[in-house]
């Protein structure tokens, strides 16, 4: 399985072994989800990317 994900794409691979956080933003001093409106352009192309590469599965 590794290697068939390796040779889809290797940032397949990387999406299994660490997975997707999303955006974060400190709040009082806590580490909170950012919505998805304040998102910027570049956080918004790895959600995509990611949700990409999970359609592998």
């Amino acid at each position: 399985m590794i290697l068939f994900l390796k040779t889809l794409d290797r940032r397949a691979w990387k999406a299994v072994v660490a997975g997707w956080k999303p955006p974060m933003i400190i709040i009082d001093g806590n580490s909170v989800p950012k919505s998805e409106v304040d998102w910027t352009d570049d956080e918004e192309q790895s959600s995509v990317e990611m949700l990409e590469l999970l359609c592998y599965f």
